[in-house]
């Protein structure tokens, strides 16, 4: 048999076959399912911190030492838009913020009234700016650590540096806010105890310190 005649043999043999992936006399093209777009197209960048990876992973997450993300350049906001889980954690750090500014201005108030003693009384007083110091105390503790927490999570998710930078600059007035508030406890606690054993407490003992710190600014 000559060798056309064979040549003409095996073709027949592997016509109306279908061809393989892995058949080289094809091309690749035929058979790849994907579209242009999702072929070539490289997935988008994370939006998660580095201490995060586990999450996004749909790990359970560990607790590393703490890394800071690399500020890519240019800086790129993302996610943009917020998802929901974004947005959610975003309008919870917004919420105690503003927990913490009302409380704060309460305090503000509170000491600021010239007739507050009169009005309250020592012991009733005294006590009142305790509970106010405590719930300023822990709004401040409870703002500053989702502020914290956000940062850390979603690192790129600001509209330029800036903004981070002043965000970063939020949670340390926040933090200020929590050891203020602290010695404020202390301070009215001590003053109360010196009520319950003497009755002759200068009204002037009420009035040098203010309940909310001086340079807690928005």
């Amino acid at each position: 048999m000559s060798r056309d005649h064979q040549s003409n043999d095996v073709r027949r043999q592997f016509e109306g076959r279908p061809r393989m992936v892995g058949d080289r006399t094809a091309s690749e093209l035929d058979y790849d399912v994907r579209s242009p777009r999702t072929r070539y197209n490289p997935p988008e960048p994370s939006y998660y911190g580095p201490n995060f990876k586990d999450i996004e992973l749909g790990r359970r997450g560990s607790c590393p030492e703490r890394k800071d993300a690399k500020m890519p350049n240019p800086y790129v906001k993302r996610p943009n838009p917020y998802p929901y889980n974004v947005r959610k954690e975003y309008d919870d750090y917004k919420h105690w913020d503003r927990q913490y500014t009302e409380v704060r201005d309460q305090c503000t108030l509170l000491i600021s009234r010239p007739d507050w003693m009169e009005e309250a009384g020592p012991v009733d007083s005294v006590q009142e700016e305790i509970a106010l110091a405590q719930e300023a105390r822990r709004t401040a503790n409870q703002a500053a650590a989702r502020r914290s927490g956000f940062d850390q999570k979603y690192p790129y998710a600001y509209e330029n540096p800036q903004a981070k930078e002043n965000h970063r600059g939020r949670v340390n007035q926040l933090l200020r806010g929590v050891r203020w508030h602290a010695q404020e406890v202390s301070v009215r606690q001590h003053l109360e105890n010196e009520i319950a054993v003497s009755d002759d407490v200068s009204e002037s003992s009420f009035t040098t310190r203010s309940l909310s710190p001086s340079d807690d600014a928005e």
